[in-house]
């Protein structure tokens, strides 16, 4: 008699596996490791992208942990710096001011010695002579403490412009590592390629 297969319905049956073909697929793993858990049986279907193992991450979640409070210090310090920036080059704009000041107090007080030495004696008396050139010589030693304070206020804006661009790399250089660590630990989890 002839055998008519329906659908649905079983043809044959027979014990035994399946092997793939031609080769087993491996799995790479990307880092060395002891196997923690897995999460598939053997023979279980499992598609791309699927989590097939893990491996033991402890050291590695503690490198993340520890890198991630690394970069909180950076970015604190960096924001500290630029902080410390700002004043400083608050701190230079007073120092032009000051030095602006009295560089227009030391002008108008030369001026004003210069008339006066250009009257006569009986002109004007000899306090206002001697109060003039006081005037001049007290605008400047103002003006010398001006050009001073601003020769300083602008170093330490160098200064802080040095600290902040040092701050500012090593919060790159943190999340440089921050991410590597999180790269190594991503691959303690092993997932299918096909």
């Amino acid at each position: 008699p002839e055998v008519i297969a329906t659908p649905g319905a079983m043809v044959a049956q027979a014990s035994g596996w399946i092997e793939p073909d031609p080769y087993p697929v491996t799995v790479p793993v990307k880092t060395d490791g002891f196997v923690e858990t897995v999460h598939v049986l053997e023979g279980e279907t499992v598609s791309a992208g699927d989590l097939l193992a893990t491996l033991d991450n402890t050291n590695m979640t503690l490198e993340v942990n520890r890198l991630e409070a690394q970069l909180a210090r950076a970015e604190a310090a960096l924001e500290v710096a630029t902080h410390q920036l700002t004043s400083a080059s608050a701190a230079v704009t007073r120092a032009e001011a000051m030095l602006k000041s009295s560089q227009a107090r030391f002008d108008e007080a030369s001026d004003r010695l210069r008339r006066i030495e250009r009257l006569a004696e009986e002109d004007i008396s000899p306090v206002e002579r001697i109060a003039a050139a006081r005037a001049v010589e007290d605008a400047s030693a103002s003006l010398v403490d001006a050009q001073s304070g601003l020769a300083s206020a602008r170093a330490n804006l160098l200064a802080r412009e040095a600290d902040r661009n040092e701050k500012t790399s090593a919060v790159l250089a943190s999340e440089v590592m921050l991410g590597e660590a999180r790269l190594a630990l991503e691959r303690s989890r092993v997932y299918a390629p096909m």
